[in-house]
């Protein structure tokens, strides 16, 4: 559930920005993917449709640089997008910041 590449998921048209081979084709493919699930860390059913998987697909196996697009994706697309539509993802964040409120500063 937990999958860094559903994140994006949350905007498939921020792909457009960073993924050469982005074209219509891609975008309804990654729009169906999405429309199947009620958010986007549900779109993991197995290995061969895991959110990367099914990006891989959708370009034709042209997303491999999953270290280096997929930061860029999330940016554009932007951590309110991505709390909003991720609650899991978002929980952990709340928890995050729950914890760096009550830690003590380097002061």
């Amino acid at each position: 559930m937990h999958e860094f590449e559903a994140l994006p998921f949350s905007d498939v048209s921020a792909f457009s920005w960073v993924v050469d081979g982005w074209n219509e084709r891609v975008e309804q493919a990654l729009s169906v993917t999405m429309s199947r699930f009620p958010n986007p860390e549900d779109i993991n059913e197995g290995r061969s449709t895991c959110p990367s998987k099914r990006i891989l697909d959708a370009f034709d196996d042209r997303f491999c640089r999953k270290r280096e697009h997929g930061p860029i994706v999330a940016e554009a697309i932007g951590l309110p997008t991505i709390r909003r539509r991720c609650p899991g993802f978002h929980e952990w964040v709340e928890g995050l910041e729950a914890l760096a409120a009550v830690l003590p500063t380097s002061e």
